[in-house]
């Protein structure tokens, strides 16, 4: 009799093999870095394009969208999250929520501890940044922190028109603040696509772990079932 895998499961091991699939194109991506191969020089050229085309107001612009990706949003959007999901009892998902971006902190500074990039010349610089530029810390972060969000949305089994607004509006918000990172000087293209690799397979990670350890009568947005049935069966409703 062949066994049929649960979509629970099914789940957990998409999230993990898009976790190994972004660990190979990181990998790939820092040896290139290390090695100044075609990957530098196509980053040298898009920086090139970002500077050439910068403009008063693309970098007023460009300074606010930043601080989206930075520790003062971010850490107080997880904090409320976390806390909102545990007064109603969503400890699973309040886990993955926080871990998110506590984790994808602590997998950035190894990172950049380990491959060592030098940010773009001080001169291209138009904010103050510090430490090593492989990968982005604020690309990652806005993947870490909104990409839960919108996860959530799922999670919670809120209608079809939010959880669509919540996915796009994560995608939009992670894309403008990587390319922010770019058009202010202090990043590499490169730094910013190796932030949201991380991040997206860091949180694919946790989601695919969420699956798997989740009860076998887990469904987004069940937590109200119980009462149903209890309901339905003394003839209240």
């Amino acid at each position: 009799m062949t066994e049929t895998r649960s979509p629970r499961a099914n789940v957990g091991v998409v999230a993990f093999g898009i976790t190994l699939v972004v660990l190979g194109i990181i990998a790939k991506l820092a040896e290139s870095v290390h090695e100044s191969d075609a990957v530098v020089h196509t980053d040298n050229r898009i920086l090139e394009w970002f500077i050439d085309h910068r403009s008063s107001f693309l970098t007023g612009v460009a300074k606010v969208v930043t601080q989206l990706g930075s520790g003062w949003v971010v850490t107080p959007i997880v904090v409320v999250s976390v806390i909102a999901l545990m007064i109603i009892r969503r400890r699973g998902a309040a886990l993955v929520v926080g871990f998110s971006s506590a984790g994808t902190a602590v997998l950035v500074a190894v990172t950049k501890h380990a491959v060592g990039r030098a940010r773009p010349p001080v001169v291209h610089q138009l904010v103050s940044a510090h430490g090593d530029a492989f990968p982005s810390g604020h690309s990652a972060q806005s993947v870490a922190c909104y990409g839960a969000v919108a996860w959530l949305a799922w999670e919670l089994g809120k209608p079809r028109r939010g959880r669509v607004v919540a996915t796009i509006a994560a995608v939009v918000v992670a894309l403008l603040v990587g390319l922010s990172r770019v058009y202010l000087g202090v990043h590499w293209p490169s730094d910013v696509l190796s932030g949201w690799l991380l991040a997206i397979g860091w949180l694919a990670t946790l989601v695919g772990a969420f699956r798997l350890l989740s009860g076998p009568n887990h469904s987004p947005g069940n937590q109200s079932t119980p009462t149903r049935i209890h309901r339905s069966q003394t003839g209240e409703g």
